[in-house]
């Protein structure tokens, strides 16, 4: 599973297992790409916002971030979160800066400035796979996609991964769990209602409700927590 980021080839990074993927990780960052100039005034400069269209004709707000000075082609790191999108002095988006990359932040559906109805993860999927696709048509693109994040960012990843767009070049997963009702919401088959509620709680206040119905109807792992399974098709994401 881990590969480079030349070619078409993939990666998959999980920094909580060990220090030497850490050193991988940074050898990947300094040789793959040549820097670009930092930012004059020392900020993430956001160059310029899109509603993405999925599949379903939602759209979902998403901000580009672009290395100064704001012209040329970069491979591009993608980080879709539901917590909303960062501020001017985004360690993250300065450090992928500093590194040669363009970084795109995308608000996760029902969240913030995106459309939809928040679920726990069921159409991250196909979102993150027609995000990739409109990355890939953007004139400041190179070819090359990177996605990065913790947690529910981690899992968004995981969730878009055996979709295996042809421009997904790395993932950069951090305690991240690939299945969601197995690991997450029903581990040894009982819900996990306090943690789980909590989180949606706090994450959606809006649709926690629906989203908890939603769990409960479904105890056992049937279809609906088969669309949220990745654990075992990473074949398909070679």
């Amino acid at each position: 599973m881990l590969r480079s980021l030349v070619g078409s080839e993939m990666c998959i990074r999980d920094r909580s297992t060990g220090t030497s993927r850490m050193v991988t990780w940074a050898l990947l960052l300094a040789a793959a790409f040549a820097a670009a100039a930092p930012s004059p005034n020392g900020l993430c400069i956001r160059t310029h916002s899109d509603m993405v269209l999925t599949h379903d004709g939602t759209h979902l707000k998403t901000e580009v971030y672009l290395p100064f000075p704001y012209l040329g082609k970069w491979p591009t790191v993608l980080i879709r979160t539901p917590y909303g999108t960062p501020t001017s002095t985004s360690t993250d988006c300065l450090k992928y800066h500093g590194a040669g990359f363009a970084v795109v932040y995308q608000d996760t559906r029902g969240q913030h400035g995106s459309e939809g109805a928040f679920s726990l993860f069921h159409d991250d999927g196909l979102d993150g796979l027609y995000t990739m696709e409109w990355i890939a048509t953007q004139k400041w693109h190179t070819g090359k996609i990177l996605t990065d994040g913790a947690s529910a960012l981690g899992i968004v990843q995981y969730q878009a991964a055996p979709y295996a767009h042809p421009s997904l070049a790395a993932m950069w997963v951090t305690v991240g769990s690939p299945s969601v009702y197995s690991q997450l919401a029903f581990p040894g088959g009982m819900l996990r209602e306090a943690d789980v509620g909590l989180w949606v709680a706090k994450t959606s206040p809006e649709w926690a409700g629906a989203v908890m119905s939603e769990l409960r109807a479904h105890p056992l792992k049937d279809s609906y927590g088969e669309t949220v399974e990745t654990l075992g098709r990473e074949g398909s994401a070679q």
